[in-house]
């Protein structure tokens, strides 16, 4: 008889963490649905009752991205109980760390209806930033565990690291920063705290620096390292993608049309903009990853070592 403790299958908790990003995915969509039309009022008390007797469309959006966060909770506790297992310290603390994000995010999203309602403040754009960055930030930790817990991550042949790896690695950090910062302008635009403008020019150092690992993880990384080169290749439709989005937006938002009387695609197209800002700075975040899961931490002897390969070989 076998007295081992039973260890739930890691498909189990793999499948979880992918569910729990997508579902962030929709939650933040959701989110931005509820600002670009202008609905966050709508429902002007917290907790709410289940649903509004008399529910306008401005209240229906509002409690679509309410009743997304258990759907997202749930996920995240889902992940958080099956990973209490998982040999690796780092996965299990990090899935209690996203247990306390969403649980942080709702209370901050609480807190600014009842600020709202009780005539406390009349626009809290504060409590609305911070909410947009916790929501990123739950994000990426979603992204973290689901990179850890995938298959390729665990069957990752290591190799020495080169000159390649460690501009993978650097332009991978910067683009982790700029990205999440470039998410937070989006929030200062999107609440009129800051003109869009900023939130477009700061964009043009992020697409530097995104361009850059794409082409290092797309074309300088060994061709069988494919847990690299497919997130890279991603990143660089997203870019595209995003591109496209971001100068519709735009042109939308600086058209004088009331944000009520936007149709339903541009309400969409807006949205979009937001996910796919969310989708390319977890997919940066995937790609550091993965490049110091194959390559190791670039250490100093490390480093010198691969200079030193990389001299010899251009000498």
């Amino acid at each position: 008889m076998n007295d081992a403790p039973s260890v739930p299958p890691q498909s189990a908790l793999a499948g979880w963490s992918r569910f729990l990003v997508g579902a962030t995915l929709a939650l933040l969509f959701a989110g931005a649905n509820v600002t670009t039309t202008r609905s966050g009022d709508a429902v002007p008390t917290w907790p709410e009752p289940f649903w509004p007797k008399d529910p306008t469309l401005p209240a229906i959006i509002e409690l679509t991205h309410r009743y997304a966060v258990p759907m997202v909770a749930i996920a995240a506790i889902a992940v958080a109980w099956l990973a209490r297992r998982d040999e690796r310290a780092a996965v299990r603390k990090l899935a209690w760390i996203g247990v306390a994000l969403v649980f942080a995010q709702a209370a901050l999203g609480g807190v600014r209806v009842l600020l709202v309602s009780k005539g406390v403040a009349e626009n809290p754009a504060w409590i609305k930033i911070v909410h947009a960055a916790v929501a990123e930030a739950f994000f990426c930790v979603a992204v973290a565990l689901m990179t850890l817990l995938s298959r390729s991550w665990r069957a990752t042949r290591r190799r020495d690291l080169d000159t390649s790896a460690m501009s993978l690695m650097r332009m991978g950090i910067l683009g982790v920063m700029l990205l999440f910062v470039q998410a937070v302008l989006g929030a200062f635009g999107r609440h009129d705290v800051l003109p869009r403008e900023v939130h477009a020019l700061f964009a043009l150092p992020a697409l530097v620096v995104v361009a850059k690992i794409v082409l290092v993880g797309g074309w300088d990384v060994p061709e069988d390292a494919r847990e690299i080169r497919r997130p890279a290749a991603l990143l660089g439709v997203l870019a595209a993608v995003q591109i496209a989005l971001g100068i519709v937006t735009y042109f939308v938002a600086v058209s004088g049309v009331a944000p009520e009387s936007r149709d339903w695609a541009q309400i969409v197209l807006i949205n979009l903009h937001l996910a796919t800002g969310a989708a390319m700075l977890g997919t940066t975040l995937s790609v550091l990853m993965c490049a110091i899961n194959v390559f190791g931490l670039p250490t100093d002897e490390r480093v010198a070592e691969a200079e030193r390969a990389a001299a010899g070989g251009t000498s």
